[in-house]
Parts: C-alpha cells; sequence; structure tokens
C-alpha cells in the first residue's frame, strides 16, 4: 500500500478520534453539571458585550445564569377566579385523549410527560411570549444559582449587603433591576 493511503487513513482515524473525544467532552460537561454545586468550580459563562446580544448570545447567558433542570420546565398560569401559580408543562395537558384534568391530578396521571427546557422555551420567554420557570434543584439537591426579589425604601442596601457577601465568599453574583416599560431581553 503507498504511503499516502497509509497516511490518509491515519488523518480519518485521528479524525474520527477526535470527534469521539469532543462527543465525551460535551457528556462530561453535562455530567459535571449536575454535581454538587458546593464542590463546583464552574460560573457563568463569560459572553462579550456587544451592542446589542445576538438571541443565541442572550439564551446562552440565560442558560449559564439560570442552570437548573434540563428535562422539565414551569409555566405560569392563572385561571378565571384570578389564582396564579407555576406547574410543570405536560405534553398533555388539557388534551382530552390523555388529560383527565381536573378530575385528576397531573401528578398522579399515567400519560404525564413532562417537556424538556430547551433553547426555543427560553427563546419564548426572552421575547415574552412565555412565562416560564426552571426549576433549580438538581436531583441531588444541590443548586446553582438562588433569586432574591428586595422591595421596600432598603433595597439598595440588602442588594449591596448580598453583593458584598458574595463576594467576599467567592460567589458570582449578578443583579437585575427590572424598570417598568423596559424590556432588556427584546430581541
Amino acid at each position: 500500500m503507498p504511503e499516502s493511503d497509509d497516511r490518509k487513513k491515519l488523518v480519518e482515524e485521528v479524525a474520527r478520534i477526535d470527534s469521539q473525544m469532543a462527543a465525551l467532552a460535551e457528556l462530561k460537561r453535562q455530567y459535571l453539571a449536575t454535581l454538587s454545586c458546593a464542590n463546583s468550580q464552574q460560573s457563568p459563562i463569560e459572553i462579550p458585550i456587544q451592542a446589542p446580544l445576538s438571541p443565541e448570545n442572550k439564551i446562552a447567558m440565560f442558560r449559564s445564569y439560570f442552570r437548573g433542570r434540563e428535562d422539565v420546565y414551569a409555566r405560569r398560569w392563572e385561571n378565571r377566579a384570578g389564582r396564579s401559580g407555576y406547574s410543570p408543562v405536560c405534553k398533555h395537558e388539557w388534551d382530552r385523549v390523555f388529560c383527565r384534568k381536573p378530575e385528576m391530578k397531573c401528578a398522579e396521571c399515567q400519560n404525564r410527560e413532562l417537556l424538556p427546557l430547551d433553547d426555543g422555551v427560553i427563546r419564548q420567554h426572552l421575547e415574552g411570549k412565555l412565562v416560564a420557570g426552571v426549576y433549580p434543584l438538581l436531583s441531588n439537591d444541590n443548586c446553582f444559582f438562588l433569586a432574591m426579589d428586595f422591595d421596600g425604601d432598603g433595597w439598595r442596601e440588602d442588594v449591596t449587603a448580598i453583593r458584598e457577601t458574595c463576594a467576599s465568599e467567592k460567589v458570582p453574583a449578578a443583579v437585575e433591576r427590572v424598570m417598568v416599560g423596559q424590556n432588556w431581553t427584546s430581541f
């Protein structure tokens, strides 16, 4: 066999192994994301600030800060009486063939098929088309983030105290200040 054929096969084999290594590295990254946050040195990904951020970068930034379960997400609901809340999203909700609400609770349903938190859901959330919630508590009872809401006259001092504490403990912290009529997430 000519030397060039051997070299070509070797290059192809190296490319195949590189591809497998990349796939394994991604599986490892996903696995490590589920391990104990207490021992994790992972921090949110850094995305270079550009004006404006692309939709893909906004989704990536959201995912990096609000990491949690990816196998399920919650959707906000409001009933006719004005009560509201969040519930896990089921593929078959209110489908009369599969769903027996309100006679049966969702948790007891044999046909329950929870939908995963994917980029499409996050995009709809960031576009304001869907109010979605993430489940931060992982199956090993750890989490990657906490969200806190500060109201009242002393909110600035409270936020400052939390940020200082996070800095002293080397815990990444981000502050979002929502102002009525402004939407930082517009695409």
